[in-house]
């Protein structure tokens, strides 16, 4: 699912991450991983996303605000 998720952002999946975020510091903070590791760090820790990701039909596009969910056609 993520990954089908990640392709349709074009972006890849450590920039995803609030990286201001305490949690995501202690966790993740420094990590050099692959892009699977990455997509794993985003199943375990959902709640650590920058913002909400918006989809309809192929599309899908990362909410950093509200406008944002007016990109999907």
């Amino acid at each position: 699912m993520w990954q089908g998720i990640i392709n349709r952002l074009a972006i890849e999946p450590k920039r995803l991450f609030n990286k201001a975020l305490p949690e995501y510091q202690s966790k993740l903070g420094g990590e050099e991983l692959d892009e699977e590791g990455w997509i794993n760090g985003i199943k375990r820790n959902p709640h650590l996303l920058r913002a909400p990701i918006a989809m309809r039909g192929k599309s899908a596009v990362l909410c950093e605000s509200p406008n944002d969910v007016l990109q999907l056609d």
